[in-house]
């Protein structure tokens, strides 16, 4: 016999309903994330059984319990703007929670969420997943304190740096000034020359060292943000005559031509001139070290689209490729090759590079073996710069 009662509009729209809730439960169910439902205070409504396995409390036991007593107390707060902020129309909300699980052990907790409402735009309730990112926020820990330490270690370095290229100007000057005397006979003769030609190595040796100090001294500032440009309008012409009459000696030494090419141009810039004066004198140093005798070195400038690229080109022994950017680094020398015995600790190129940054530039070195180097310094013709605070 046919049921009229059970074939009603009604009871097929209660068997959809009621289809409709096993189907979406079961979606609940197999996702990882926790799915849950809060009223405008927080109190949990519906939470999916995934909440179980993550907090290790069933979700029977969670129904009716507000969502911030899972939570840590000084977490607490943020929960409530979640809630606010969840309410508030067309916004999603979204927030990092630290939870106790059963354990006791804490997790951490990705809470997003919406308020939906419905055609009449009556509120309907929270409806939240809570993903568990406590290993994520375990990698992020780790890794914020391993950039602390490596921060501290390095500040650390450069307290040693300052204090000890401090320490060692003193005892320093006294050696190249002492030796300088004796060099030059001040009081009299000394009465054997190869005492005044021992002064000489001793004061040559005393430069070196002062050298490396300064070097030193200026990269331990650079790293620890505390060295400031001192900016000024500058001519080339005014500096680089300056900086070819400081490597001159050696160049005659070893007979190399040196061209220059900017000097009798008018070249001007913004920079701190003490900065690229040592950057062009190490630069020219390098050059007249690697460069065999009777070789030449040019110096050129020109002007590009907002920047001024000096150039300086050897007809040395040239650079692997492989090396180009390995030489840079602190301590690492330019050449192997046993014809070279250029003096230095390699810290100069890496000073030269770090200077050059400063002023917003960039160090472009180009070289083949046999074929010699340019090392260009492309700074910006208009450098904004402010120190560290």
């Amino acid at each position: 016999m046919f049921d009229e009662q059970n074939n009603t509009p009604v009871r097929q729209m209660e068997e959809q309903l009621r289809v409709s809730e096993q189907k979406y439960r079961l979606l609940t169910e197999q996702v990882s994330d926790i799915i849950c439902q809060l009223n405008p205070e927080g109190t949990i409504d519906f939470i999916s059984s995934s909440a179980g396995r993550i907090l290790g409390v069933g979700p029977g036991r969670l129904i009716g319990l507000n969502f911030r007593t899972l939570l840590l107390k000084d977490d607490q707060a943020t929960f409530g703007r979640f809630l606010d902020a969840a309410q508030r129309e067309d916004e999603s909300a979204l927030c990092n929670l630290r939870a106790l699980n059963g354990k006791c052990e804490v997790i951490w907790l990705e809470l997003s969420g919406r308020a939906p409402r419905d055609s009449s735009g009556a509120f309907r309730g929270i409806v939240c997943t809570a993903r568990d990112i406590t290993k994520r926020k375990k990698v992020e820990l780790e890794l914020r304190e391993a950039r602390q330490q490596a921060e501290n270690a390095n500040a650390a370095k450069s307290r040693f740096l300052s204090h000890i290229t401090h320490d060692l100007r003193t005892p320093l000057n006294a050696i190249m000034g002492y030796s300088d005397l004796i060099r030059e006979q001040t009081f009299g003769p000394v009465g054997n020359r190869h005492y005044t030609e021992y002064a000489k190595l001793i004061h040559d040796s005393g430069g070196l060292l002062a050298a490396l100090v300064n070097d030193l001294l200026d990269l331990s500032k650079i790293e620890s943000g505390k060295y400031e440009l001192h900016l000024e309008s500058l001519d080339l012409k005014d500096i680089v005559p300056f900086c070819i009459a400081q490597i001159t000696p050696q160049a005659t030494e070893k007979r190399i031509t040196i061209g220059d090419r900017v000097s009798g141009a008018n070249v001007k810039l913004q920079a701190d001139k003490r900065a690229l004066s040592r950057v062009l004198i190490n630069l020219l140093s390098n050059a007249v070290k690697f460069t065999p005798g009777g070789g030449r070195i040019e110096l050129t400038a020109r002007s590009e689209e907002h920047h001024l690229r000096l150039s300086i080109h050897d007809t040395g022994i040239g650079i692997n490729k492989e090396d180009v950017d390995r030489i840079t680094e602190p301590f690492e020398q330019a050449s192997n090759d046993p014809r070279m015995t250029p003096q230095g600790t390699g810290l100069g190129l890496n000073l030269v590079k770090s200077l050059v940054e400063q002023h917003g530039g960039e160090l472009i070195i180009e070289s083949e073996p046999g074929e010699g180097t340019t090392v260009s310094v492309v700074l910006p013709t208009d450098i904004h710069y402010e120190a560290a605070a």
